[in-house]
């Protein structure tokens, strides 16, 4: 017998994700050029971003406190779009 575990904040206010998480994308273009291609390269900013972002994903997901682990076939897909969004960064950090 599995005990229920304590509903977090965002298990009552999924809405507060949601508007977090669009407005820290809507933003993402207007940091890049803030931060200006003299200080950092092109693949270091899409770096920064995803590592800001892992980051800020493993907070809210501790917060939650849900567990990480995923079944093998999930896990690959999740590595599969992973991999499709590192392409899809490099590309973007390149073509502003």
């Amino acid at each position: 017998m599995t005990t229920p575990r304590p509903k977090s904040f965002f298990d009552n206010h999924p809405l507060v994700l949601l508007a977090g998480g669009a407005t820290m994308i809507s933003f993402a273009p207007v940091f890049v050029k803030m931060i200006g291609l003299g200080t950092l390269g092109l693949t270091a900013i899409g770096f920064w971003r995803c590592l800001f972002g892992a980051l800020t994903l493993a907070i809210i997901t501790l917060a939650a406190r849900k567990r990480l682990l995923l079944p093998k076939r999930q896990m690959l897909w999740a590595l599969a779009a992973g991999a499709t969004f590192c392409v899809d960064l490099y590309v973007w950090h390149r073509s502003i």
